[in-house]
């Protein structure tokens, strides 16, 4: 059975000097934290189950899913961000607690 190897070749603008252990260290911090933003909204709000298909549509519930992640983290409560989402969905006084603090 055979490995496939992928190369990706990706462009970057920076002022950074020009040492790659340097440049590959800014890069793998900048996806490390876009994906982790990427996985919480996947597991928080399903978007890779998103039956959402048009490009406005899309784009709308990616910026709301954006702002409403930002107000469940700034809560300080130990529940998780799934639990604080479906909490603010059933109870009317925790939301409003949640978006008062914004």
């Amino acid at each position: 059975m055979g490995t496939q190897v992928y190369h990706e070749i990706a462009d970057y603008i920076s002022n950074l000097p020009a040492n790659a252990a340097q440049l590959l260290q800014a890069t793998r911090h900048h996806w490390a934290i876009e994906n982790s933003f990427h996985w919480m909204l996947d597991v928080t709000f399903g978007e890779d189950h998103s039956r959402i298909r048009t490009e406005e549509s899309v784009e709308n519930m990616a910026v709301l899913s954006s702002i409403a992640l930002n107000i469940l983290k700034h809560d300080t409560s130990k529940s998780s961000l799934h639990q604080k989402r479906f909490r603010a969905a059933m109870d009317n006084d925790f939301l409003l607690q949640l978006l008062t603090r914004v």
